[in-house]
C-alpha cells in the first residue's frame, strides 16, 4: 500500500512536495537510481524510518535517471544522495548508503523537539516589552538544558527582532559545538555575518578603491560580497566569495566557504548557475 509519508517526485511536483512542504516541517529527499545497488540498501531504511516516525518528516524520492537536470541543479554528483530540506533550503546532506542507526541519529538532530515552556514565556515577556526579562528567561533555560540548541537560537532571534544584530552575532559565535553546527544556528550566524559586513562596508567607490589597492584584503572582499548580496547581485556576491576562498581559504575559520554554500541554497540564486559555482568551489578546495 502507498504510504502518506513516502512520495515520489517529478520535476513538476518537486517545488510543492519538497520546497513548499519544507516550510511546514522536515522533508528528506532521496536522490536515487534503480541501477545503483547502494540505493536499494538505503531506500528501505529511510522508508522504515518514515513509517516509524509517522509524519514527523516526509520522505520524497527522486529518480535521477528521470530527473538528471534537477539533480544537477541541487549539486547531486553521485547516488544515493540524501538531502534534508527545511524552509526551502538544504540543511544537511548525506552521501552513500548510511546505516539505519546513522540515519536515525541524523534525523533526531533536525526534527523539532518538544516545546520548552520557557520559550513561550520568553515570547510573552518580549511582546509585553519586558525585553531584558525575556532574554534572562531564555538564557537561564539554555543553562538548564544545554542540549537544546533552539533555546540560544530563540534568544538570538529575539535580539535580531530588537535590532541587536551585533549582540546576536556574538552570542552565536561563542556557542560550543555541536550547538554551533546546528543548521538553523549556522544559517542565522551566516546571515548576521553578511548583514554586519554590509552595514560596516564603506561606500561602493571607497570599497572598490580599497580592493584595488589591496586585492588580498579579505575583510573588504567579504564586505563587497555582502553589499552585493543586499543589492540582489547574487552572482557578483558568489564571485567575491569564491575569490576570497581562493586567496584566503582559512579567513575567519572558513567563513567565506560557509557563506557561499548558504548563498547557493537561497531560492533566489539563479538555479542554472548553482552547479557551476559548486564546481568552482570543489576545484578550489581540492587544488
Amino acid at each position: 500500500m502507498a504510504s502518506p509519508f513516502v512520495l515520489d517526485a517529478s520535476a513538476e511536483t518537486f517545488p510543492t512536495l519538497v520546497l513548499e512542504n519544507s516550510a511546514r516541517g522536515l522533508v528528506v529527499a532521496l536522490f536515487w537510481s534503480p541501477r545503483a545497488a547502494p540505493c536499494m540498501m538505503i531506500m528501505p531504511r529511510l522508508t522504515r524510518l518514515a513509517e516509524s516516525h509517522a509524519g514527523r518528516f516526509l520522505l520524497v524520492r527522486l529518480n535521477v535517471d528521470e530527473l538528471a537536470r534537477l539533480a544537477r541543479d541541487w549539486g547531486v554528483a553521485s547516488v544515493p544522495t540524501v538531502k534534508f530540506f527545511r524552509h526551502g533550503q538544504v540543511v544537511h546532506t548525506i552521501h552513500g548508503a548510511e546505516s539505519e542507526a546513522s540515519l536515525r541519529a541524523a534525523l533526531e538532530r533536525y526534527l523539532p523537539r518538544a516545546a520548552n515552556p520557557a520559550r513561550l514565556e520568553a515570547q510573552r515577556l518580549f511582546q509585553s516589552g519586558e525585553v531584558d526579562a525575556a532574554y534572562a528567561k531564555l538564557a537561564q533555560a539554555a543553562l538548564d538544558d544545554p542540549d537544546d540548541p533552539l533555546l540560544p537560537l530563540d534568544l538570538a532571534r529575539l535580539m535580531v527582532r530588537n535590532g541587536e544584530h551585533a549582540r546576536a552575532h556574538a552570542l552565536l559565535a561563542n556557542l560550543p559545538q555541536p550547538a554551533a553546527s546546528h543548521p538553523e544556528i549556522e544559517r542565522l550566524f551566516l546571515h548576521l555575518s553578511l548583514i554586519l559586513a554590509a552595514e560596516a562596508a564603506s561606500e561602493p567607490a571607497a570599497l572598490e578603491a580599497r580592493l584595488g589597492a589591496a586585492p588580498d584584503d579579505s575583510a573588504a572582499r567579504f564586505a563587497r560580497a555582502a553589499r552585493r548580496l543586499v543589492d540582489d547581485d547574487f552572482l557578483g556576491a558568489a564571485d567575491d566569495l569564491l575569490e576570497l576562498i581562493a586567496r584566503d581559504p582559512q579567513w575567519e575559520q572558513g567563513l567565506a566557504r560557509r557563506a557561499l554554500l548558504a548563498v547557493l541554497d537561497l531560492p533566489a540564486f539563479p538555479s542554472q548557475e548553482v552547479a557551476e559555482c559548486r564546481r568552482r568551489l570543489a576545484s578550489l578546495l581540492h587544488r
